[in-house]
């Protein structure tokens, strides 16, 4: 009975210092976009990570098996598409951080680009 009224409480006063601006209260829709972003990559990788972990898991368990290989052929390209996952979600975070710089020069209205503004930046 104390346990839930104690989490009861910290979980209201948690919910009160985001609604009405606690100390870590986020200033702007920028800040809350940022950190969307970050919580998006963290979950990329997480998910793309665990997925290759998983199969080199299958992997060891059916390598050496007869009646395998066509399984094991499928199991190295999944794990290859899943290190692939993680790659591209690491250059996704370096080119929105990039950008997020980008548009902080400008003060949040940066010039009219092309397709390939990085290039000449």
């Amino acid at each position: 009975m104390l346990c839930s009224q104690i989490a009861r409480s910290i979980r209201t006063e948690f919910d009160c210092q985001l609604t009405f601006g606690g100390p870590e209260a986020m200033s702007n829709g920028v800040d809350r976009r940022a950190q969307i972003d970050i919580e998006t990559v963290k979950g990329l990788l997480l998910i793309n990570g665990g997925g290759a972990v998983a199969l080199l898991s299958v992997f060891s368990a059916l390598v050496g098996k007869e009646g395998f290989e066509p399984l094991l052929s499928a199991v190295l390209w999944a794990v290859f598409g899943m290190m692939l996952g993680s790659v591209c979600a690491i250059f996704h975070n370096h080119y929105r951080r990039k950008c997020s710089l980008h548009y902080e020069l400008h003060k949040t209205a940066p010039p009219r680009g092309s397709f390939f503004w990085c290039a000449a930046c």
